[in-house]
């Protein structure tokens, strides 16, 4: 189906692109690792469109990601670098940012790694927005699943492969691509042959969070709204979102991508897991901090030295903070930690060193 990963080891795409090694495969394309020789070797996704499908099928393919692409600009969806045809004109090729992870390797339980500070809530958050964007400017996905989310090292996840994306107020004279999605996360109405819209997404989307939240891979005809139900143990707000996208009836799902990202920061940020971060604290800063009631004799062990301490779960260090100042003339000791806290983590996102 492809030139195999040894034919492409150490080739040169467009006199740019250092072909490494291939990363992923599908009936649609091949993905490999290269390294961009114009921007210091940087590590970047070179994805050649399968050389088996008829020519108006690969054009096409490549005509609805690439103008899919143009039209997005938002940090949780994968930007498009370059493109183009191959030298001796046998398919075309999409240059795109690389990121080392998908979603769907990070759900299967033998899962080698997985990345830093990956959060299922916020993940479900940030492709929520990622969504809205791509509907705001008319892009319907249509193929929305775990293969099709990549993430970066620090678990920011970014939806991908327009292929067989619809471009709203543009007219499409090639191949209809209709016929091509995926069993367990397509619609009910994409499976029974009908029209997909940005309700079709909406179910798309929420046939992945329900994998992310029941550890169970859907049913190939998708999951509905029993399964929420039977198989997760959530909060029931978050559960009533989750149903209100899976709604076997594209009328009666209850939100637009724009509704959803509303809703999911309503429901998600109580259940966000904080990243783990330490602070090397002082003997008067670690009892200044008992005395206020944020260690406890099983979160930290005073001793003479300084040591590096685990903040109790669930307390944002930046709020003890903000409070503690408020109420108390900051100390020395007070002072140095807000510096520490201030400025490294106001987004809870990079550990302290």
């Amino acid at each position: 189906m492809y030139k195999r990963t040894s034919d492409l080891f150490g080739q040169t795409i467009a006199d740019r692109y250092l072909i490494r090694e291939q990363i992923g495969a599908g009936r649609m394309s091949a993905v490999h690792r290269a390294l961009d020789l114009a921007a210091n070797d940087t590590p970047v996704a070179v994805k050649i469109l399968n050389t088996d499908h008829p020519d108006a099928i690969k054009r096409e393919l490549f005509s609805r990601e690439t103008a899919a692409l143009k039209r997005l600009n938002h940090p949780n969806i994968v930007p498009l670098r370059h493109s183009g045809l191959l030298d001796d004109e046998s398919a075309f090729y999409l240059v795109l940012d690389y990121l080392p992870y998908s979603l769907d390797a990070c759900l299967r339980e033998d899962s080698p790694a997985q990345p830093n500070n990956f959060d299922p809530y916020r993940v479900m958050r940030e492709l929520a927005q990622a969504l809205a964007h791509a509907h705001s400017q008319g892009v319907i996905h249509r193929d929305i699943k775990p293969a099709n989310i990549l993430l970066d090292e620090q678990g920011r996840p970014c939806l991908s492969d327009f292929g067989v994306s619809k471009l709203l107020n543009q007219l499409t004279f090639g191949e209809t691509l209709a016929g091509y999605w995926s069993s367990g996360y397509a619609s009910p109405e994409q499976q029974a042959g009908q029209i997909a819209d940005f309700k079709s997404d909406i179910y798309s989307l929420g046939a992945v969070f329900y994998q992310m939240l029941s550890g169970q891979q859907p049913p190939a005809e998708g999951p509905r709204p029993a399964a929420v139900d039977n198989n997760i143990d959530r909060q029931p707000q978050l559960r009533s979102v989750l149903k209100g996208m899976l709604a076997e009836n594209p009328a009666q799902r209850s939100y637009t991508a724009a509704q959803l990202v509303m809703a999911l920061d309503r429901v998600t940020r109580q259940l966000e897991t904080l990243p783990t971060h330490y602070l090397t604290l002082s003997r008067t800063a670690m009892d200044n901090l008992r005395a206020e009631g944020y260690i406890t004799p099983r979160t930290a062990v005073l001793t003479e030295r300084p040591q590096r301490l685990k903040p109790t779960s669930g307390k944002c260090p930046k709020f003890i903070f903000s409070r503690i100042t408020k109420t108390r003339k900051p100390s020395t000791s007070w002072a140095t930690l807000w510096i520490c806290f201030a400025g490294k983590t106001s987004r809870m996102t990079t550990p302290l060193p």
